[in-house]
């Protein structure tokens, strides 16, 4: 008896003791599913993260406009760091100071100021050593900011609500290529505010946000090169309009002082056989007749200098004035190849206009003149260079009450079809080094398309000449096109 209850008590303790052991292992595979959990947790947050800071950064890096870029950050980063004023500054180098052009604080905006980088500021530290700074407790802020239009912040803010008191601040550089371009602050009246997470989101933001500035920054260098370069070609195509003019001016001013000069000599003979009393009927019907050719000639020569002169003025008034008149086109193409004239018959290349009569325009002459010119010379000096004898059109025909189309054409090598798709490309050019700039097609794409309201076009193929085709409204748009 005393056996089998020692039997049934050592049987009890092994199955205690097994329980104990399963309940163990179980336990323990709880807390290892537990922490695969985590990890999956913490591995698809990870991802998560990743997929939304690379998409962040898409929407960063798609603008070039220095505002629209700081927004969209200032956006992401207040869904995603708990801050009450956010801040991005740019360093300038030159002047030794970061500007903090943009600053919010709960969504309103502050006044711009300036970090001397030689100051103690956490903003200027951050810059110079090119590091994070986490700070977790900076005491009152000492900053004066400013609301856009209202008064100091330590008066008033514009809600009436008194500013925050800032005790935390995060700031991190924005680096390109080991240059800092900028400083990131967030600032939090909480002590200890931000975590590593804050740190990375920071981090990563910025390095996007650092890629962006420098591409805005890129392209506002490159539209001011643009712009001189565009300023540089109207300079360069009304110095040619005066050097064809004024080649133009010789034939009508030269005949008129011949005609003078004879005038005079005839004069002089007449005035002095009137004096010697031996005049005759003859000499005096002789010199009546010289005197009426050459004051004909002289009309006609002077009349025909005052209309060159006229027509200049007119064509220097719109390409340097941009300004918007009722115009007759064919008038316009006339003006134009009389200002090429010269250059025209200097490669010995004939031009034809079939331009009806009557067709007006409320337009702008200036810029659609710089088209035409532009055409016409990109003609002769890559379609036709090197040939004489070259044949250009320009023909023009009303589509409707509200359209009309020009075709100018050339019969010079044509363009290939890898080129083709260039032309209109700013800075595209097959003559580079040449006395190319890649421009002129660019500048007629811009004025036709946004300052005309029309469309222009190319149609071409290697030694079948080139043919391009503009459509304009007769009467411009009052603004620039696709403007409410």
């Amino acid at each position: 008896m005393r056996v089998l209850q020692q039997s049934r008590q050592r049987l009890s303790e092994l199955v205690e003791q097994r329980t104990e052991q399963l309940q163990e292992q179980q336990q323990q595979l709880a807390r290892e599913k537990q922490a695969a959990d985590a990890q999956r947790e913490v591995a698809e947050k990870a991802r998560r993260d990743i997929g939304l800071l690379s998409e962040i950064g898409r929407q960063i890096t798609a603008s070039l406009d220095v505002a629209a870029i700081q927004q969209t950050l200032y956006r992401h980063v207040n869904e995603l760091v708990d801050c009450s004023v956010f801040g991005v500054g740019l360093v300038d180098w030159q002047a030794r100071q970061i500007n903090f052009d943009f600053v919010m604080q709960r969504g309103q905006a502050f006044k711009p100021y300036q970090r001397a980088l030689d100051g103690p500021g956490p903003a200027a530290q951050c810059a110079l050593q090119a590091r994070e700074l986490n700070l977790a407790d900076l005491g009152q802020d000492n900053r004066d900011l400013q609301p856009e239009g209202e008064a100091p912040l330590r008066a008033q803010l514009q809600s009436g609500a008194e500013p925050d008191e800032v005790h935390s601040g995060l700031y991190v550089p924005m680096m390109l290529k080991g240059e800092v371009l900028g400083v990131i602050s967030a600032l939090s009246p909480r002590l200890r505010a931000f975590g590593a997470a804050d740190l990375d989101i920071l981090r990563t933001l910025g390095a996007y946000a650092a890629v962006a500035l420098d591409n805005a920054e890129a392209y506002r260098r490159l539209q001011i090169t643009q712009n001189q370069l565009v300023e540089q070609e109207k300079l360069a195509a009304l110095g040619s309009l005066v050097a064809g003019v004024a080649h133009e001016l010789n034939t009508p001013i030269g005949n008129s002082l011949l005609m003078a000069s004879t005038l005079s000599d005839s004069s002089k003979r007449f005035l002095q056989q009137v004096q010697s009393g031996a005049l005759r009927r003859s000499e005096l019907e002789r010199f009546c007749q010289t005197a009426e050719e050459s004051s004909q000639l002289l009309v006609r020569s002077l009349g025909q200098a005052a209309s060159l002169v006229t027509s200049f003025k007119q064509i220097a008034v719109d390409q340097t004035s941009d300004q918007r008149r009722v115009f007759d086109l064919a008038t316009l193409c006339r003006e134009v190849v009389l200002t090429l004239g010269n250059r025209l018959r200097r490669d010995e290349h004939e031009l034809r206009l079939e331009v009806p009569e009557g067709l007006t325009l409320d337009s702008f002459p200036g810029p659609l003149g710089q088209v035409l010119t532009n055409l016409i010379i990109n003609a002769m000096v890559h379609g036709l260079d090197g040939r004489k004898g070259g044949l250009l059109q320009l023909q023009a025909e009303a589509l409707d009450g509200e359209r009309l189309r020009l075709l100018f054409s050339d019969n010079g090598r044509g363009i290939s079809a890898e080129n083709i798709v260039r032309i209109f490309d700013p800075f595209f050019t097959t003559r580079l080094g040449q006395g190319g700039s890649g421009l002129g097609l660019h500048i007629s794409y811009n004025i036709v398309t946004a300052t005309l309201g029309g469309s222009i076009s190319v149609r071409s193929a290697p030694g079948e000449g080139a043919q391009f085709e503009i459509v304009l409204p007769r009467v411009a748009p009052r603004g620039p096109v696709g403007s409410p």
